[in-house]
């Protein structure tokens, strides 16, 4: 079973708000990708592309095949005095965290990992530089309590967003594929591909679990941002919530360590200690959620905010 989890969006809805270059790998190959990113960074450009991040991990010991990992990496400025590159990534940590790579450092990862990708599907497209458009520097982007509101709704519900919104994109309709599964429904999935990873010799995708982490710690966040504006402080029951977002947030940066610890490792048992976590907090984010819904509903009405449910 394939699994590809991803945020509804994706680069679809930012794309519009930036001027930006595909640079292809024969391209960068064919320049010293130092120079080049630096003229890029003069320009008010951030670079997406892709490194050896097991040089930047691992640095003091040779490492076998097995042990390269390419991943990306976002390049948003440099240091002449220091010859280094201000970077957001995983750091030598394994956290994901803003840092400074060495200019000759990221030039050898940045081989590395293009010489160790070169057979996967980013073999082509390797880089993209970006810049905000000059019309959309100074806009602002107001909090709207609705629009999370309908967005928590449709993931609670787990509710097809693409059916609401549309795009010329090409790449939205990847969200429109028969088969997808939205919202809360994913966990029936993520444990199906559990099953499937306990019962068959194949290699976890790390991606799926960073995701889900994520996504944990952008509602806990968006919940703590939502108290403060409207001066929840005191309500106790929103407090509590608030204590149960951050509990299921421990939960899965746990199965997402326990998912790095497998890769490293192969030890099945730590499939079953990942499949638990999840079965435990599933119940739990779902009326969760629901009571923070109530909640912020409430205070919708009251502010004479309207939501639309579509």
């Amino acid at each position: 079973m394939e699994t590809w989890l991803d945020f509804y969006g994706g680069w679809t809805e930012p794309r519009k708000l930036f001027d930006y270059n595909v640079l292809h790998r024969d391209q960068l190959l064919e320049n010293d990708i130092v120079p080049l990113t630096q003229q890029y960074i003069n320009k008010g450009f951030y670079i997406y592309t892709y490194i050896d991040k097991s040089l930047i991990l691992k640095t003091s010991k040779e490492l076998s095949m097995s042990e390269h990992f390419v991943h990306d990496i976002l390049i948003y400025g440099q240091n002449y005095k220091t010859k280094s590159f201000s970077v957001i990534g995983f750091d030598d940590r394994y956290s994901f965290t803003a840092f400074d790579i060495p200019f000759d450092l990221f030039k050898t990862a940045f081989l590395s990992g293009a010489d160790f990708s070169k057979d996967s599907a980013n073999g082509v497209s390797y880089a993209t530089a970006f810049r905000i458009k000059e019309e959309f520097k100074n806009t602002q982007y107001p909090f709207h309590l609705q629009t999370f509101l309908h967005n928590l709704y449709e993931y609670i519900h787990s509710i097809n967003s693409s059916k609401s919104n549309d795009s010329n994109d090409p790449d939205y309709d990847m969200y429109k594929l028969p088969g997808n599964v939205y919202g809360m429904s994913i966990y029936t999935n993520v444990l199906e591909y559990l099953d499937q990873l306990s019962n068959e010799n194949l290699n976890l995708d790390y991606r799926l679990f960073h995701t889900l982490y994520e996504h944990k710690m952008s509602i806990y966040e968006r919940v703590q941002y939502v108290s403060e504006l409207y001066k929840l402080s005191e309500d106790v029951k929103l407090q509590k919530l608030l204590l149960a977002c951050e509990e299921i947030c421990k939960d899965f940066k746990k199965i997402r360590m326990l998912a790095i610890k497998h890769i490293m490792s192969s030890d099945k048992s730590l499939l079953n200690r990942m499949k638990s976590l999840v079965e435990a907090n599933v119940k739990k984010e779902e009326e969760t959620l629901k009571e923070l819904y109530a909640i912020f509903t409430s205070i919708s009405y009251s502010k004479n905010e309207q939501i639309h449910i579509q």
